[in-house]
């Protein structure tokens, strides 16, 4: 996202169409479907460009057939320098083909043109796509100051999603149970027990910040006990997290 998008001020929605007329219809209803979407319009790719580096736009919704380009290079210029902006392409040339290529080319979304009820159907995408963008960044600022905050401690620490699957590891576990951070990145959580027969973690751990002890299997092969007090996180997309302080039992 390239601004801190305020709903009660209004979302800003960069309209790209060479058809001035098209452009309007499209920002007309995009304002009166919702009041949190306010538009801007520009005729070419080379102004939309511009606009961007304004950095208040929140999302960006292009006509796929221009003059000068078409909409699939125009989502790849914004992408150098815009990855995280929510673009949708929206195209009375629609295929199959046009379709595949936009969302192979980082799309957010591709709708086809034809009657108001696609406009309807637009300006709901749109406001999803800029709610879900927000979301993640946020998120992602969340993990940051998260891993900031646990990196220096000598407490290990796990994060590990609801499949069991271990999505953040600090320095400080290397120091508990001799893994790297790296080593455990991506690997299920079960691999680390000695006895995974069974186990859940959404299930068979403590949430409540009590701790859990669990049988585990250092980098060297030798079993010991630890102790692991987790806590559950539910995301804005409600994917479940559960992140451990891991402590050795003794």
């Amino acid at each position: 996202m390239e601004s801190d998008g305020d709903p009660e001020s209004g979302y800003r929605v960069l309209i790209v169409d060479d058809d001035e007329e098209v452009a309007a219809t499209i920002s007309l209803y995009l304002e009166d479907d919702t009041e949190n979407l306010d538009t801007t319009i520009v005729t070419s790719a080379a102004d939309a460009l511009d606009r961007l580096e304004a950095g208040d736009i929140d999302c960006v919704i292009s006509d796929y057939k221009m003059p000068d380009t078409n909409g699939v290079e125009l989502l790849r210029e914004i992408r150098e320098d815009h990855p995280n902006v929510p673009f949708l392409i929206f195209t009375a040339r629609g295929s199959e083909l046009v379709a595949s290529k936009a969302i192979s080319a980082g799309a957010t979304d591709y709708l086809p043109k034809g009657s108001p009820e696609k406009y309807d159907l637009l300006a709901n995408r749109a406001l999803n796509a800029i709610e879900q963008a927000e979301s993640r960044v946020e998120l992602e600022r969340a993990k940051a100051r998260f891993e900031a905050v646990t990196a220096n401690t000598d407490l290990g620490v796990l994060t590990v999603d609801e499949s069991g699957v271990v999505e953040y590891a600090n320095p400080g576990i290397e120091g508990v149970l001799g893994y790297a951070p790296d080593d455990l990145r991506g690997e299920p959580v079960s691999a680390l027990l000695a006895d995974a027969d069974g186990f859940d973690v959404a299930e068979d751990v403590n949430t409540s910040g009590g701790d859990t002890p669990l049988e585990v299997v250092r980098a060297d092969g030798t079993e010991t006990t630890v102790n692991v007090a987790f806590n559950e996180y539910v995301t804005a997309s409600g994917e479940r997290l559960f992140t451990g302080v891991v402590r050795d039992s003794e």
